[in-house]
C-alpha cells in the first residue's frame, strides 16, 4: 500500500472532486474545499490540497464503481467577483493550494466550526 504511486501519478480529474473518500481529519487538515465565489473547478482543488498534505490519490477501478448524476455544467460566479479559477490559472493554484485566493473566505483557523460539536456516527 505504501508503494502505491498515487502521490506521483498524474491527477485523475474526471468528476474527481464530486466524490472524495478520505478521513474527516484529512478534510480538516486540508481546510476543506476552497470557499471561493464560483462553483466550477472548486471541487477539483481538494485534490491539490490533499496531495500537498501528503495524501495519495487512489482511483477505485472495477469492480468498484461511482455513479455521477448528469447535470448542467455552468459556472455561476457571484456578481461581486471578477476573478475565477480557470484552465489558465488552475495549474499554478494547484501547485500552492493553500495560498490565499482573491475570493476565498475560509482559510482562517475557524474553518470547519472548531468550537462546535456535531453528532457523528461511525459505522
Amino acid at each position: 500500500w505504501d508503494n502505491h504511486p498515487g502521490a506521483t501519478n498524474p491527477f485523475y480529474w474526471a468528476g474527481s472532486g464530486d466524490f472524495v473518500l478520505t478521513s474527516l481529519q484529512n478534510v480538516f487538515d486540508a481546510k476543506g474545499y476552497p470557499q471561493i465565489a464560483q462553483n466550477y473547478n472548486t471541487d477539483d482543488l481538494i485534490h491539490c490540497r490533499l496531495r500537498k498534505n501528503g495524501i495519495k490519490q487512489v482511483v477505485l477501478l472495477p469492480p468498484c464503481v461511482t455513479v455521477h448524476q448528469n447535470h448542467r455544467r455552468i459556472n455561476r460566479v457571484r456578481a461581486n467577483s471578477r476573478w475565477i479559477v480557470d484552465e489558465h490559472n488552475f495549474p499554478k493554484i494547484c501547485e500552492d493550494p493553500f495560498a490565499p485566493l482573491p475570493t476565498d473566505m475560509a482559510l482562517g483557523d475557524d474553518w470547519g466550526y472548531p468550537d462546535h460539536h456535531f453528532q457523528e456516527t461511525v459505522l
